[in-house]
Order: C-alpha cells, then sequence, then structure tokens
C-alpha cells in the first residue's frame, strides 16, 4: 500500500503557469516555504498552448517577410512553410520552456507534486495522482487557468469544430477553408497564422469591432489590416451556429436582422476562455466560493470569498495574459509576506478619482496591436475631461524603411493636468513598445515629462514623440 505524504507549508500553490511558478519562486525568496500541484506537465497550459502558439506565429510572419523580400531587392528561391517541422519547432519551443520553468522551482528547492489538487476545509489540498500526498497549507493560491470557451456539447461534437488547444495539437492541419468564430486575441491571432499559410480565413465577431477589448479605432484599423490582406471579416454577427451537412460544416450567424450562411471545413472556437474551477473544490467547500459568471470573485487583495483562499491569473477572466497572471502573483506574495509591492497593478494619479489599470495588453498579429491605462471610450464614460494624441505610422521613419506603414498612436491624456492615462498602438513592435506607455502610465507623466527623453532615431519609437506632439498639449 502506497504512504501519502504529509505536510504543511506557509503557501499551497495549485497550477505552475505564469502565475503559479512566479507566486511560488517569489513566496521561497520572501523566506515562506511553498509548495507547488500540477496535474499535468510543469509550466501549466500557458506553456503548453501559448508558448507554441507564438512560435508558430513567428514561423508564419518570417514566410510572409520572405515571400515579399524582392521589393527588397532579394532574390529567394522557392519558398514553402511545411507544417510537420513548423510542427516539430514549436515542440522544442515547447519543451525548453518547460525545462526553464522546472529549473527555476529546482534552484529554489521547491517541490512539485504530481496530480490533481483538491481543496477541503481548514486549508487541506489532497493530491489524488503519482504524488499522492495531504498538504496543509496556511494560504492557498489558486492559478489554475483557464480551459477554451466553448459552444453547446452538441455542435463541439462534430467533426472540425476544433477549438485553440485542438488545432495546436492536431498532427496536421488538411484543410483549406476555416471560419473563427471570435474575433478577439485568440480568433485574431490564428487569423494571422492560417492566412499567411495560404488558407481561406473568415472572421465572426459578435461586437461591432475586432478587438472589442480594446478601443474601437485600433480594433476598426486591425479589420481593415486583415481585410486588405484577404482574410474575410464579419463583425455585429451573433448568435453562431454550427451544423453538418454533406460532409462540410456550415456555419451560421446573425447580422442585420437576417440569418447568414457559410460553407466550411474547419470551425475554430475563439469565444475566450474560462475558469478552470471544475473538481478543484471538496463539495462542502465548493457552495462557499462565490462566482460571477464561472469565475471566483475576488477582493482587491485577491482573496476568494473562502478565507485564506486566493486566486490570480486567467482564472479570474480579466486581463488574460501570462504577464498578468504573473504580476497578480507577485504583488500577492509580497503583500502576504508584509512587503511592500515591486510593481503596480493600477494607479491612482494624483488629484485624480480615478484607478488606472497598468498592465498591457498585447495581440502578437501583423501588426501588432497592445493597449495600457483606459481607451477614449472608458475615459469619457468615467467623466474624465481628456485631450488625445493621435500619430499615423504612414510618416515613421522605420515604417518607411521596412514597408510596414500602416498602425497608429493613440495616447489619451487627462485634463487639466496633461497626464496619460491610456495609450493604443497598432504597428510592428507594438507589444514592445507598450511596456514605455505603461512605466508613464505608473508614474503619472504629463506630456511635457514624456518629451523631456529623447527617442533613437529611425525607430518606430519616435512616434509616441509625435504621437504627444499632436495631442496639442505641450
Amino acid at each position: 500500500m502506497r504512504t501519502v505524504r504529509e505536510a504543511e507549508y506557509d503557501l499551497v500553490v495549485i497550477g505552475s503557469g505564469p502565475g503559479g511558478y512566479a507566486g511560488a519562486i517569489k513566496a521561497k525568496k520572501l523566506g515562506l516555504s511553498v509548495a507547488v500541484v500540477e496535474k499535468d506537465a510543469v509550466g501549466g497550459a500557458y506553456v503548453g498552448c501559448a508558448i507554441p502558439a507564438k512560435a508558430l506565429l513567428h514561423s508564419a510572419m518570417l514566410y510572409e517577410e520572405i515571400r515579399e523580400s524582392s521589393r527588397f531587392g532579394l532574390s529567394v528561391g522557392s519558398v514553402s512553410m511545411n507544417f510537420r517541422e513548423t510542427r516539430a519547432y514549436r515542440k522544442r519551443a515547447e519543451t525548453a520552456y518547460r525545462e526553464k520553468v522546472c529549473g527555476w522551482l529546482d534552484s529554489q528547492e521547491i517541490p512539485v507534486y504530481r496530480g490533481r489538487a483538491r481543496v477541503g476545509r481548514e486549508r487541506l489540498v489532497t493530491v489524488e495522482g503519482p504524488d499522492a500526498a495531504r498538504l496543509y497549507g496556511k494560504k492557498i493560491l489558486l492559478a489554475c487557468g483557464a480551459r477554451p470557451a466553448l459552444l453547446d456539447a452538441q455542435m463541439m461534437a462534430l467533426p472540425g469544430v476544433e477549438t485553440s488547444d485542438s488545432l495546436m495539437a492536431a498532427d496536421d492541419w488538411d484543410f483549406s477553408r476555416i471560419v473563427i468564430i471570435g474575433g478577439g486575441l485568440v480568433g485574431t491571432e490564428f487569423a494571422t497564422v492560417l492566412h499567411a499559410m495560404g488558407l481561406d480565413v473568415t472572421i465572426l465577431e459578435r461586437a461591432d469591432y475586432l478587438l472589442p477589448g480594446m478601443d474601437e479605432e485600433i480594433g476598426r484599423y486591425m479589420q481593415k489590416s486583415m481585410e486588405e490582406k484577404g482574410i474575410r471579416v464579419y463583425t455585429g454577427a451573433g448568435s453562431s451556429r454550427v451544423e453538418q451537412r454533406e460532409g462540410s460544416l456550415y456555419c451560421t450567424y446573425r447580422s442585420l436582422g437576417k440569418e447568414k450562411e457559410l460553407c466550411t471545413e474547419r470551425v475554430l472556437v475563439a469565444m475566450g476562455r474560462r475558469a478552470q474551477l471544475e473538481e478543484l473544490f471538496e463539495p462542502e467547500l465548493a457552495s462557499m466560493l462565490d462566482t460571477n459568471n464561472g469565475a471566483p470573485v475576488v477582493g482587491s487583495d485577491f482573496q476568494t470569498s473562502i478565507p485564506g483562499i486566493y486566486a490570480v491569473g486567467d482564472m479570474l477572466q480579466r486581463t488574460q495574459r501570462a504577464h498578468t497572471a504573473a504580476a497578480q502573483a507577485t504583488y500577492l506574495v509580497e503583500s502576504l509576506a508584509g512587503r511592500q509591492p515591486s510593481l503596480l497593478l493600477s494607479s491612482v494619479p494624483a488629484g485624480m478619482y480615478l484607478n488606472l489599470p497598468i498592465i498591457p495588453s498585447c495581440v502578437h498579429t501583423s501588426p501588432e496591436a497592445a493597449s495600457v491605462g483606459l481607451t477614449e471610450a472608458q475615459a469619457r464614460r468615467a467623466g474624465c475631461q481628456i485631450r488625445c494624441g493621435i500619430y499615423s505610422m504612414e510618416d515613421n521613419s522605420q515604417a518607411i524603411i521596412t514597408g510596414r506603414r500602416t498602425g497608429l498612436i493613440k495616447l489619451v491624456f487627462a485634463l487639466p493636468g496633461k497626464i496619460l492615462i491610456g495609450a493604443q498602438i497598432i504597428c510592428p513592435r507594438a507589444t514592445d513598445m507598450i511596456g514605455e506607455m505603461a512605466s508613464a502610465i505608473a508614474n503619472s507623466l504629463t506630456a511635457r515629462q514624456m518629451m523631456l527623453a529623447m527617442r533613437a532615431y529611425p525607430t518606430y519609437g519616435e512616434g509616441i514623440a509625435r504621437a504627444v506632439e499632436n495631442s496639442g498639449l505641450l
């Protein structure tokens, strides 16, 4: 009979994705005893899905650049994108990152228990699996991530209806047409990849513009960019229904009060992700957990309705990004250890009654899109008097050099202080540039202060200075 280990820790972390491993490592460095429970591979679903997806995006964008190289005076022979070889490359990237995460945890001597966690009363975590154990945590951190949101079970069971997870796990993409339901981060990134590979791609988005979590101007710009490439985009397309007839899939949606139908070989359901809470709690404890739309409800300290149990990352269904989970976990653990948090998740500018989110949101499409703080619409709804500075990348020096002249930078300033409260960027390197904007918002920089440090020439980042100038606040 196998012996079940028993141990007590200051913090038991459930999940080893970015929120889990970042929280565990920070806790150990601050002198807390900590253990991690992981039911799958170390690194979690993020490493298993997001890392391969970003690797595939990299392959697709390189492929696009090589095909367009003649405009830069380069001559290349025949070029093709081999699915099996790119799949092997994606797997190598995933394996390398998982090994890194394991190394980080090992270097801190943090034990990882392999198995499914069940949380019971008195903060007892029962591990069911290879490393069977009973772990008592003074505090418990839930970093269990999220799974793709689904259509109803009957439609999801149809051959050819995929989630991002199942599509990435496929041995081959032996189809030529695909309809993507959802025009958010996942939908637009997969559309970029699939179109670069030469597939016929259609996006259906319920909202009136793509990337509905971002500024409307950015979303409409993204739609225009995708349509110019040949991707069909239908916005305001709600109530999607999928049926199989005569060996094909038919996707029905409503637009302007009328039902319309698309025939396709595959359907990718990209309608966001939902918290993974299934079988996580013992029944008597599950009834004590307050949820909203399936996600745990937490306070500003990330504590759930069950004392001593906290939750971060994708399972909160807020900004579902790896860096968000890591930042939240770091902030939480530092607070639990009685330390001043080393980073800010939000900021209240001096003299303003406004809590600004300062975690960037990034979309790795072509062109990239990124935002931080408030959009123009959000600022107006909050009652702010604002001024926007907008710069088109059409005249940017680096954009002219690279031939990537599509994009814009939009900065939102609050009056009368002229403080930056939001930034939205769509152009190459937008996901790199947004970090400067997050720092500016965190430090309540004014338009003038943003101009004190010069930006190198030629770079895409020059556009930030031009957008500040165009605000008219200098």
